[in-house]
């Protein structure tokens, strides 16, 4: 199920990318900041990760706008790493560090004034948890603002959750419980 959302949001990308790039739309990066907090009934994970994320946004009709992008974030500063004693999975102990992070998002939103932009997120991502050895893959959804600062700089603010499946092994065996992660991110993007 999550290879088919990233191969509708992958193909999605190449259509806007194609349908808008003659019209002014922009490429951006963005380095950012995640504070995410991930959670199962085996333990919680509190941390500070790094996330480099590049995308294509367009303004229609200075009332809409739509962007797409592809994120890579890493394990960073444990903040708080509780574990709890389980026997149904493969590990008495279970950390929710994840070791990376893909995702694949589209952002419908629309321009509240000529600076500033508000945004859903719908998004789609697969990590990897190395206590478990296995990732998982999920669906996000969430909110953000976008602000221009000056010139080819903008500033984001955005909430997500993140609601993964099971963790799985290379075999496709559940070898741990279904996490769900909320996550706020800072962003400072560079457009281009």
């Amino acid at each position: 199920m999550i290879k088919k959302f990233f191969y509708f949001f992958f193909f999605f990308s190449l259509i806007l990318f194609k349908t808008s790039y003659a019209n002014n739309g922009d490429f951006y990066i963005q380095p950012s900041l995640l504070f995410q907090n991930i959670n199962a009934n085996t333990g919680k994970y509190t941390g500070l990760n790094p996330k480099i994320s590049l995308g294509f946004e367009k303004k229609f009709d200075n009332r809409l706008f739509l962007a797409t992008e592809l994120g890579i974030s890493t394990s960073g500063i444990t903040i708080n790493d509780q574990q709890k004693y389980t026997c149904g999975y493969s590990r008495y102990y279970s950390s929710f560090n994840s070791n990376s992070t893909f995702d694949i998002a589209i952002f419908p939103g629309i321009v509240l004034d000529e600076n500033t932009l508000l945004f859903l997120r719908l998004g789609a991502a697969g990590t990897y948890f190395p206590e478990f050895d296995g990732a998982a893959g999920g669906g996000e959804i969430g909110l953000g603002i976008q602000k221009k600062l000056s010139g080819a700089w903008e500033l984001r603010l955005e909430y997500f959750h993140t609601d993964y499946n099971s963790i799985v092994d290379e075999n496709n065996y559940i070898v741990g419980p279904e996490p769900k992660a909320d996550n706020i991110a800072i962003g400072l993007m560079y457009t281009f």
